[in-house]
């Protein structure tokens, strides 16, 4: 048994770009046209084609309580418009802890929020939590680009970046 199978939420890290890798590098070394490799299975493997990999806002959930993708959240985007919000699209998690789609094309520049409502997936659980839903604003400046927002998850705690 290799170590990735050992443990699940390592082969979810292994298809993602490192932090601070940007499309606009220098030319690709042998590790990073590895990690190119890497998301582009990892696409097709879940249904997608490499065109939607570049394009639109992506998201999934890691619970790292449990080391595995959390099932069955529903994920809510909104577009921050006219002073308020409207919602763009809304799905629920699959068994990898994503939504497939979430939103394959992003209409403009500007603010964006992606909603987490948690509260029932650690209710499946039976384990207490501290956040009944996690929110998080993020700004896209150039639509054409890919923008992906994971949420690492626990009862307690949160965190997410720009992957």
């Amino acid at each position: 048994m290799n170590e990735q199978s050992r443990w699940p939420f390592l082969e979810a890290f292994a298809a993602h770009p490192r932090i601070g890798q940007t499309k606009k590098a220098a030319p690709q070394s042998e590790k990073s046209e590895e990690w190119s490799r890497a998301g582009e299975v990892a696409a097709r493997a879940d249904g997608g084609t490499l065109k939607e990999r570049h394009m639109g806002i992506s998201t999934h959930i890691l619970d790292t309580s449990r080391g595995r993708p959390a099932e069955g959240v529903t994920v809510t985007l909104h577009a921050q418009q006219d002073g308020g919000w409207k919602e763009l699209a809304r799905g629920v998690t699959n068994a990898d802890g994503r939504v497939k789609p979430l939103l394959e094309t992003i209409p403009a520049a500007g603010v964006y929020r992606l909603s987490f409502d948690v509260s029932p997936y650690f209710a499946r659980l039976d384990t207490e939590s501290f956040y009944p839903s996690v929110s998080v604003d993020f700004r896209v400046h150039a639509p054409s680009e890919h923008y992906h927002v994971p949420l690492l998850l626990n009862p307690f705690g949160f965190s997410t970046y720009r992957g």
